[in-house]
């Protein structure tokens, strides 16, 4: 008898190994506030659960991350133990910044083919979609660029203190500067 060396762990011998990936919503164009749900379910052939790997943890600076509790099982069949686990979490971006969750890797050894392999998870970005008026808004800044709103600005900066202080450099009342307002608009 031959013996391999060891693969590393964690060591999960299956003979069939399938898995499914799902979210509530895209979670790279969440509506503002909301949050994205994801759900894997592994299944396994001649492994028990105990012996599947613990829920990974998701967690990034700018997520909000709730994990919900797993749920493991193990139905006999004529062909061997049947796991299965099931790995939630709800998701939200904290600040609006978008993120991408790293891909979640899980190495396994195939006992019938004897070979290793691994379910990959792919790495999914997580941000909310564009507000809907951002268009508007930018149109209404680009109004502001040019050389018309900064020269009424310096005009204005010089006239109110000339219209202030007047010709004798001295601070006016309210009565004097309503009584020179009113003749020089009215005239």
């Amino acid at each position: 008898m031959t013996v391999r060396p060891a693969l590393g762990q964690p060591w999960l011998p299956v003979r069939a190994i399938e898995f499914s990936d799902e979210w509530s919503k895209d979670p790279g164009v969440l509506p503002l506030g909301q949050t994205a749900r994801r759900r894997i379910v592994i299944r396994t052939l001649g492994a028990t659960a105990d012996m599947l790997p613990p829920q990974p943890e998701i967690r990034a600076s700018w997520l909000i991350s709730l994990t919900s509790p797993e749920k493991r099982a193990t139905e006999l069949t004529p062909l061997g133990p049947l796991a299965t686990v099931v790995w939630e979490w709800s998701l939200r971006p904290k600040t609006g910044e978008r993120g991408v969750i790293p891909e979640i890797r899980i190495p396994y050894f195939d006992t019938g083919s004897g070979a290793p392999g691994a379910v990959l998870l792919k790495a999914a970005p997580v941000g909310y979609a564009a507000a809907p008026d951002a268009t508007k808004t930018a149109a209404w800044r680009s109004g502001f660029t040019g050389l018309l709103y900064p020269t009424l600005g310096l005009a204005l900066g010089l006239l109110v203190p000339f219209v202030a202080l007047g010709d004798g450099m001295r601070p006016r009342s309210r009565a004097e500067l309503a009584r020179l307002l009113g003749r020089r608009l009215f005239e």
